[in-house]
């Protein structure tokens, strides 16, 4: 299933950005209309990476942040979860990225990016020759995730650290997170990039958007179809409310939904991956790995959006056991 977890000593080692996010501290709220807003850790590896070691995973993160007090204060977080952050380091001169979310009163989310190369974008620095394969061979799946490509700087030091996890037989897992705003190409550059990457994973990780994009099928069900001759070996696609796909070698089943009322939603896509993979590494097999990741999105988007809300792994096998 996994690399072996004798010469391992992290289940998985995740690439992205890292970045503060402020937003108001409940779902369904415009940041003109709250009456205070909070500033959580956040990017999406981010959140993957403080989510995975909450559900029992071991993680090791590839980033770049800024020389300041938030980036200081992020680092800060990830080391009190357990994170392995001896490759997320600051760059001198340069801010940490933030980002500001908000949500209004129909579900509809913006997300408004403050990030500036040469000034507040530190993962652009980073060079593929930077990260030593001894440190990539010490997890069994190496993480990809759409923040590391959007950017021209820092695409092909993702796909070539990808090309080279698949030379040391660590396994890839691509998670697109596509956020259309972030892309100067466009959604044309988008496909294009994230096909790439594709081709380049063994499993993968995404939202019905998303298989949409990738795939060029509105319709869902298409777009599920055409990932299982398609796509990797092993892919799951949350499908918001309803139950989300699980393919495996070409076999469609399903995870079923589960109901929730929502406090926060921005994150649950984030959480449903970090949990997939860290129920899937301790050695479960995929469906009971989708109904794990089911269950922590269901609960994470029930809370706040702080790290200290976050659900962990006795809570979501609790609630699957309830």
């Amino acid at each position: 299933m996994t690399g072996d977890a004798n010469t391992c000593d992290l289940d998985v080692i995740a690439l992205g950005s890292i970045m503060a996010e402020i937003s108001p501290p409940d779902n369904r709220t415009r940041v003109t209309d709250a009456e205070s807003l909070v500033m959580v850790q956040a990017g999406s590896a981010t959140t993957f990476a403080l989510a995975f070691q909450k559900l029992g995973g071991r993680l090791g993160f590839i980033s770049r942040l800024g020389q300041d007090e938030v980036g200081a204060w992020i680092r800060q977080s990830l080391e009190a979860e357990g994170v392995d952050t001896s490759e997320v380091r600051p760059v001198p001169g340069q801010l940490t990225p933030i980002s500001l979310a908000s949500v209004d009163a129909s579900g509809t989310k913006t997300f408004a990016y403050y990030r500036f190369p040469g000034y507040s974008e530190p993962l652009g620095t980073l060079k593929s020759e930077d990260v030593s394969d001894a440190y990539l061979q010490r997890a069994a799946i190496f993480d990809l995730t759409e923040s590391s490509l959007r950017s021209v700087d820092s695409r092909e030091v993702g796909l070539d650290l990808a090309r080279r996890c698949r030379a040391l037989g660590v396994r890839v897992c691509v998670n697109p997170n596509y956020r259309p705003t972030a892309w100067n190409g466009g959604e044309a550059e988008a496909i294009r990039v994230l096909k790439e990457a594709m081709e380049l994973a063994d499993l993968a990780i995404m939202n019905g958007e998303e298989a949409s994009l990738i795939s060029g099928e509105p319709d869902f069900d298409r777009a599920i179809g055409w990932l299982a001759v398609n796509g990797p070996l092993l892919v799951a696609v949350t499908h918001g409310e309803l139950p989300a796909a699980l393919i495996v070698e070409g076999a469609v089943r399903e995870i079923p939904a589960v109901p929730s009322k929502v406090v926060f939603d921005i994150g649950a896509g984030d959480t449903f991956h970090a949990a997939f993979l860290a129920h899937y590494t301790a050695g479960n097999d995929p469906y009971e790995s989708g109904r794990f990741a089911a269950q922590a999105a269901a609960l994470k988007i029930q809370r706040p959006p702080t790290i200290d809300q976050l659900p962990t792994r006795v809570e979501v096998l609790a609630a699957l056991e309830g």
